[in-house]
């Protein structure tokens, strides 16, 4: 009996084997049954990457070319915004309004005066309705300066009171992480989150203040967004 002890030990990783086995073909299958329902319906999807116990099957319906990620940006933005947290650039309960003594700010100001980066990271600012998305940008004037225009739209909630999808909260962070460290935001990134991803093709846009966008506008390759997943 002194080797029953390592028969169940052998037959627990064998067993074990066989799992991932069956796992890998399920995987493979899965993706197969993905690629031809995306063939036959034609439908508008560039790629397909799964990485799974440190493997990975992808398949590309198209060339892995820089493709707008709109909203996924956000993802990107929060990144560089943490590592401007662990540099001592802010904190979570830093108040935003004194990163902008320049800009003119009307009623709202003193509800203003207890925003903080947790606001505008969870999308708090207090804000009704959601702002800086292409359709409401679309309205503006030429040349307006998106910060005065998201600092003095109506703001009934207090800050940390009331979530709303927004795209300017982001904006704001861009523009402080901008103001502090003096370099774009994207160059930010670039620094903190893309380079030791070894993510070296993208393109973000400015708004016309020079200001990254922050919450969308990034252009990323299929294979480099899976790498920041």
């Amino acid at each position: 009996f002194q080797f029953l002890p390592l028969s169940c030990f052998l037959l627990k990783r064998y067993l074990q084997y066989l799992t991932t086995i069956k796992k890998g073909v399920k995987k493979i299958i899965m993706i197969k049954q993905f690629i031809e329902k995306v063939q036959q319906q034609e439908l508008s999807v560039n790629s397909i990457i799964v990485t799974q116990d440190n493997k990975t099957e992808s398949y590309f319906f198209h060339e892995d070319s820089l493709t707008s990620i709109r909203s996924i940006s956000k993802v990107l933005s929060c990144l560089g915004v943490y590592h401007a947290i662990k540099s001592g650039i802010f904190d979570l309960d830093t108040k935003v309004l004194h990163f902008f003594p320049d800009i003119r700010i009307n009623e709202n100001r003193q509800k203003l005066e207890n925003l903080t980066i947790e606001d505008l990271l969870t999308l708090r600012m207090g804000h009704k309705k959601g702002l800086l998305f292409s359709k409401d940008v679309a309205l503006l004037p030429q040349g307006t300066d998106l910060l005065e225009y998201i600092f003095n739209f109506e703001i009934p909630n207090n800050p940390g009171e009331f979530f709303i999808y927004n795209n300017a909260n982001t904006y704001i962070l861009s523009s402080i992480v901008q103001r502090e460290t003096r370099m774009n935001f994207s160059d930010w990134v670039k620094t903190k989150v893309f380079a030791p991803l070894n993510i070296e093709d993208y393109l973000w846009e400015n708004s016309a203040q020079g200001i990254c966008l922050g919450a969308s506008g990034l252009w990323l390759k299929n294979k480099d967004l899976h790498k920041v997943a």
